[in-house]
């Protein structure tokens, strides 16, 4: 069985949650070593050549000379002289004529378009020729697979995509790389030098400050701790930037929070899991996730976990955290606060989340992902 598998999101999203995504299952199919697949890449991707070592390329070398974004487009119509037997797009951002890659396809679609969410907080519509591929070519995708159930809700009833066509594979965290960790003077003085983090604090992480990420009404909650005397700062760690994301340094402006809450810009991948653990609490408000894989790499490093009740978070969370409404500013701030002054809580809220991790494996999505393959291949 030959699989092709587009890898333009390792250039496009090199900080974005797809890439990361996109990086660890290919790297979890490479440990598997399933001796009846054969996976090919397309849409070479400079500094990535530990996974381009195992998996060959077959971008023609005069299309890697083009932007990514043409490249994407056309790419296609190149690899159909490959002849995959299925070839698996990562992202939704399909080519127009991404149905002439392979003699099946299978397309991931991690969340539908926001639908759901009021006006305010959607941000830019998706490009049309995502819904239109997706909600017109579907008839070319042999499978749609997504993280969540709720994702997979939400595509049926957005892209009317039926059911049996979507199939959900969880996301994984590597439990190599985020673990507990002790946090020595020296780790400290890195976070505090790298980064201008000092202890304690509560964490928050995020790709960019757009309006779903609901950041604003954590700085209302955090500002009512303060006023209550809460000695912790916020670290909101992440790249800036997003829909509304003016809004953010409002409200830092609104509640003279300036000394109190820490916007580090992008974290160094091998930052993350010190971040996680050196954290008091992980607090993480989202309007809408279709997966929400933050909330399972801090629990993977011992930090409890407060995040909202909606979108995918409470499937992804179980039990492991606690669920507030993320429109209500007090019940946020009173969660942080109870958290906070109870060791009892804390100790048990870490012990779940430890617990809760053991699921989500990427070597359990990897051999979903090769279940779907063969699912396919033999249909």
């Amino acid at each position: 069985m030959k699989i092709g598998i587009e890898t333009s999101s390792l250039h496009w999203n090199r900080q974005g949650g797809v890439s990361r995504l996109l990086k660890s299952l290919l790297c979890a199919f490479r440990d598997l070593k399933n001796s009846d697949i054969e996976f090919y890449l397309f849409h070479y991707c400079p500094g990535y050549n530990h996974l381009y070592n195992v998996f060959p390329d077959v971008t023609p070398q005069w299309l890697q000379q083009l932007p990514s974004r043409i490249t994407s487009k056309i790419m296609p119509a190149t690899v159909s002289l490959q002849s995959f037997d299925i070839v698996h797009y990562p992202c939704e951002d399909l080519s127009p004529i991404f149905w002439l890659a392979g003699r099946k396809v299978i397309v991931t679609v991690h969340a539908a378009a926001l639908h759901s969410l009021p006006v305010e907080y959607r941000g830019p519509p998706q490009p049309r020729s995502w819904w239109i591929s997706l909600r017109y070519l579907h008839r070319f995708i042999t499978r749609i697979v997504t993280d969540s159930e709720f994702a997979r809700k939400e595509i049926a009833t957005y892209y009317k995509i039926p059911v049996h066509k979507i199939t959900v594979v969880p996301l994984g965290v590597d439990l190599d790389v985020f673990h507990p960790m002790v946090i020595t003077t020296a780790l400290r003085q890195h976070l505090r030098k790298s980064y201008n983090i000092h202890t304690p604090y509560i964490l928050d992480v995020c790709s960019s400050y757009q309006a779903l990420k609901n950041i604003p009404r954590l700085l209302d909650a955090f500002a009512q701790c303060k006023r209550q005397g809460l000695k912790h700062k916020l670290v909101i760690a992440g790249g800036g930037g997003g829909w509304q994301h003016e809004k953010v340094y409002q409200a830092i402006a609104d509640h003279n929070l300036h000394d109190d809450v820490i916007l580090t810009g992008y974290i160094e991948e091998d930052d993350m899991p010190v971040l996680y653990s050196a954290a008091e609490l992980f607090v993480f408000p989202s309007l809408y996730e279709g997966f929400g894989l933050s909330v399972l790499e801090a629990m993977a490093c011992g930090c409890p976990v407060i995040t909202s009740q909606v979108s995918s978070l409470p499937e992804v969370a179980g039990d492991a955290a606690i669920l507030v409404d993320p429109y209500n500013i007090t019940e946020i701030a009173d969660t942080i606060k109870f958290v906070i002054s109870n060791p009892a809580e804390h100790r048990r809220m870490r012990g779940r989340g430890l617990e809760r991790v053991k699921s989500f494996t990427w070597e359990a999505s990897a051999r979903a992902m090769i279940k779907v393959y063969r699912e396919c291949y033999h249909r």
